[in-house]
């Protein structure tokens, strides 16, 4: 071999090296770009915006669930004062 050979050979390597990592860089900065669109999507429904993310709506379910804790309680103290009239109803009439 001959160096003229030799350095045609070491460019060769070199110039496959540095495509094969241009690829690879290639390959991962479209992973990335597609990574920041996901994240930025998904951190769209975790913040509130008025009503249509994810956030919001379990932000409302909660409230439901609170206000429906608070009707409950005052059917329950309905019904327990119903209670009470029955039973001092019956115990009247026995």
């Amino acid at each position: 071999m001959t160096i003229a050979d030799i350095v045609t050979l070491i460019f060769t390597l070199l110039s496959s090296a540095t495509m094969i990592v241009a690829g690879i860089r290639w390959f991962i900065n479209s992973q990335i770009k597609e990574i920041k669109a996901e994240v930025k999507e998904i951190g769209y429904e975790i913040r509130p915006n008025g009503g249509g993310s994810i956030k919001d709506q379990v932000s409302r379910i909660e409230k439901e669930q609170i206000n429906q804790g608070k009707s409950h309680d005052k059917m329950d103290e309905k019904l327990d004062h119903m209670y009470e009239i029955l039973i001092e109803y019956i115990s009247r009439y026995k």
